[in-house]
């Protein structure tokens, strides 16, 4: 304990107090230092974005825990997989024509499509057009449909059970699982309060339901009435990351599981992410959750800045991160005069593990990408070496 306190203070003295440019040489004798104070359960890499020169190592190759460093490869299979506009569609189906009494003899399908987003207000929204559709009395059931994803609502880390960190996991969940504001619990059939919520709704818009509302599968030959839609992938993959919300990325991973056809379930999610990761950067990280909650997911320095490398170019990736000093979990970190606002970084914590990963823009005009995976550490020891880190990485002059 003393020798982490002792640690502590003398990397405090090295904080630099202006922005001094350094060379590559003097970037990389202090980078070893702080790697030094890190310990051998600890790796980092850095390189020029624009050049591809590597401008640092340090046990670089060597897999390690990402912790929510993680995000960015399910970020990135994301985008590989829709484009930053695309939205998320949560509609109402009907399985049969609406008589002129307003009358429908079937089923109203309340279908999901794992909007990590989706609120009351939406199902509220739902039912004024469901109203505006010409429907004064349902006959048959609220019918809500989940099974876009598998019924295992948490992680196999958590025994596949939701917790404070992941909430509930559906394909059809409103209010992040809350059974109401204010309220500790979750929502135990989360597709079927949805559908109880959308029943509520239409009654109190006058309509008449005879009967409770269930679950189950929306038919093939369902005519939509009425839908509402997710804010972009863009925006939602920048609420993932900049607050590092495990349950939008667990949600995605799921989403991303669906491919062909399948229900969403977290291992073929993980698959996905490891194909691509594969086959479009070259890297093979060990992918079990898409949130990096378990200790099982693992990446090298290497492998995470050359993803970070080729993703340069995604506007969408690069602003889903956190800004240095301003926003989400950088918010009061990397706010020295060379970091403060030049610098996009993912963070992620665990017990003994914390990890940093993005982009800095250097006092020479360059942009360096890194990562820093601390094992072993406090995290926080481990952020004032990673924040010395990156204040000579963005000091970086050639």
């Amino acid at each position: 304990m003393r020798r982490t306190l002792a640690a502590v203070v003398v990397l405090a003295l090295l904080a630099p107090a202006t922005a001094v440019a350094l060379t590559q040489k003097q970037v990389s004798r202090d980078l070893t230092r702080q790697m030094k104070l890190a310990g051998p359960s600890s790796g980092a890499y850095v390189e020029d974005v624009q050049t591809g020169v590597p401008v640092f190592g340090s046990r670089a190759t060597i897999p390690r825990i990402t912790a929510s460093v993680q995000k960015l490869w399910s970020t990135a299979a994301v985008l590989s997989t829709f484009r930053d506009r695309d939205r998320l569609t949560t509609a109402v189906l009907k399985d049969h024509p609406i008589s002129i009494d307003g009358t429908l003899e079937g089923n109203l399908y309340l279908r999901g499509a794992g909007d990590p987003m989706l609120t009351t207000r939406d199902i509220n929204d739902l039912a004024k057009q469901i109203q505006r559709a010409g429907i004064l009395r349902l006959r048959g059931r609220v019918v809500g449909d989940g099974t876009a994803f598998d019924a295992k609502r948490g992680l196999a880390s958590a025994g596949f059970e939701p917790t404070p960190d992941v909430p509930p996991l559906s394909a059809l969940m409103i209010d992040r699982g809350q059974i109401r504001e204010g309220v500790i619990g979750y929502q135990r059939h989360p597709a079927r309060f949805a559908a109880q919520t959308l029943a509520r709704a239409l009654r109190a818009r006058g309509i008449d339901i005879s009967r409770r509302a269930t679950t189950g599968h929306t038919p093939l030959l369902g005519l939509a009435i009425a839908s509402v839609r997710s804010p972009k992938i863009s925006h939602l993959l920048k609420l993932q990351n900049v607050q590092s919300d495990n349950y939008i990325a667990e949600a995605f991973l799921k989403t991303l599981g669906r491919a062909g056809g399948a229900t969403g379930t977290t291992a073929r999610g993980a698959a996905v992410v490891r194909r691509i990761a594969g086959r479009r950067f070259g890297a093979r990280p060990t992918v079990v959750d898409g949130s990096g909650i378990s200790r099982g997911n693992a990446s090298s320095p290497r492998d995470i800045v050359t993803l970070l490398v080729r993703k340069f170019a995604d506007r969408a990736f690069v602003r889903s991160l956190p800004i240095a000093g301003r926003t989400g979990t950088l918010t009061h970190r990397m706010r020295g005069p060379a970091t403060y606002n030049q610098c996009r970084a993912k963070t992620g914590t665990l017990d003994g593990v914390s990890t940093l990963a993005g982009y800095c823009g250097t006092l020479g005009g360059q942009t360096l990408a890194f990562a820093i995976l601390n094992s072993s550490a406090s995290p926080y020891a481990a952020h004032i070496i990673q924040d010395t880190m990156t204040s000579a990485i963005a000091r970086y002059d050639p």
